[in-house]
């Protein structure tokens, strides 16, 4: 009985051995497939982009592969596989349109009537010569970043009507695939150089009924639009939805949005109210990260009253960043916790105030210093620190009764000697 169960035991062992071996043979081969494929299909494109460097047409059967092939989702991977491996080369500016040892046989067949010597006979006949022919120069050289960026960039707006036209297809399958397909129209901008209303509308039904990661890959492909009317209406349509979109996707996600940046701010300024507070916020954000030219219209809203309270502290942050003189009295206002409002605009104020040295800011961090607000005491020694400010001129404060303002004081002065020393060193 006992040897029994050891010989099955023993079985079990080598069948579980047997199918472990199985299955990394499969994998292995499965992947030795997928590199075959994506390498076949690399020299197809490279083929495509040397017949546009030849100022050629795409071939029909290249067009075909994109427009039917590519709607099986496995195919497209590979195609974005072998994108991604043409668009390394061309960043690193060693692309080659043709492989240097790649060699040609060509068979040429000649027909030949001669007349024979000294005769009028004639031979007919058919020679055939073998040839090994290389590459042209030019396409076995590497390009250099410029013209082949310039290729690459034509090769993907020609097949962009091709890869837009795959949205149908898409459209049916299940989310997560209709996104690395938006992933896919994102990263290679194929909606800068072509969109359609059918795209558009799909687009529109993955953020209405796709999940939150669905809704943030539709917005980084909407910013490569450049099309500043259509960023704003999917901003809205987000803003509208229930889904959570990080707010970094919008304020960092604007970003990448490469066409004329002053056209989308302006309009975005224009339409701000039609947006919740939240996304108010987001695109707040945005514009401080990249325009200084706003700041009457966002002292505007700063002055406000009936502006929300979070919208109010991007603006203020907005004007610590860029300077701007007009807001300044608000701002030193908002410091002092005048009209018992509410603490965080004191919070909020007193780092906007490094940007405005003057007396009047010296006069509010040093009083504010005493709060019994830990970030007011905070933020106002911070900023004390950043304009330079040196020991002597707070010398009350040091040799003063107040032990937690003395000790925030000499622990950004101790940061700030630290700092130095690492500097010259």
């Amino acid at each position: 009985m006992i040897e029994s169960i050891i010989k099955i035991y023993i079985l079990i062992c080598l069948l579980l051995i047997l199918f472990q071996i199985g299955f990394l043979v499969i994998m292995a081969v499965r992947a030795r497939i997928e590199q075959y494929v994506i390498k076949r299909m690399r020299r197809n494109i490279l083929g495509q982009m040397e017949r546009i460097f030849q100022n050629k047409p795409l071939t029909d059967r290249h067009r075909t592969f994109v427009s039917e092939d590519l709607k099986q989702t496995a195919s497209l991977y590979r195609y974005e596989k072998a994108l991604a491996g043409i668009l390394g080369e061309v960043s690193a500016g060693t692309i080659c349109l043709r492989d240097p040892e790649e060699i040609t046989n060509v068979t040429v067949y000649i027909r030949h009537n001669a007349k024979k010597y000294d005769t009028e006979e004639h031979s007919r006949g058919r020679s055939r010569i073998f040839m090994r022919l290389r590459p042209k120069k030019e396409l076995i050289h590497p390009l250099g970043y410029d013209l082949a960026k310039d290729v690459f960039e034509r090769y993907l707006r020609t097949i962009a009507p091709e890869m837009i036209g795959l949205t149908s297809s898409y459209s049916k399958k299940e989310s997560t695939l209709h996104a690395f397909y938006v992933f896919v129209l994102k990263k290679y901008r194929f909606l800068s150089y072509h969109c359609t209303n059918e795209l558009i509308a799909n687009l529109k039904d993955l953020i209405e009924s796709g999940d939150s990661s669905c809704a943030e890959g539709v917005m980084l492909a909407v910013y490569t639009m450049d099309d500043p009317d259509r960023v704003l209406e999917f901003l809205e349509l987000v803003d509208n939805s229930e889904k959570f979109v990080h707010p970094k996707i919008i304020s960092d996600g604007i970003l990448s949005y490469a066409a004329d940046r002053h056209t989308l701010n302006s309009c975005i300024l224009s339409n701000l109210e039609r947006f919740s507070p939240e996304m108010q916020v987001n695109l707040l954000n945005y514009l401080r990260f990249t325009d200084d030219s706003c700041c009457a219209e966002i002292l505007k809203i700063l002055e406000n009253e009936s502006a929300n309270d979070e919208v109010r502290f991007c603006c203020i942050r907005y004007f610590g960043k860029y300077h701007y003189d007009p807001a300044y009295d608000l701002i030193a206002e908002f410091a002092e916790l005048a009209d018992n409002r509410r603490i965080e605009y004191a919070v909020v104020s007193l780092t906007a105030l490094r940007n405005y040295p003057c007396d009047r800011t010296f006069r509010i961090l040093t009083r504010q210093i005493h709060h019994q607000n830990w970030y007011i005491r905070y933020n106002a020694t911070e900023s004390m620190e950043m304009l330079g400010i040196e020991y002597q001129d707070l010398i009350d404060i040091f040799d003063g009764r107040d032990r937690y303002a003395r000790e925030m004081l000499q622990y950004q002065f101790d940061q700030r000697y630290i700092l130095d020393k690492e500097v010259d060193e």
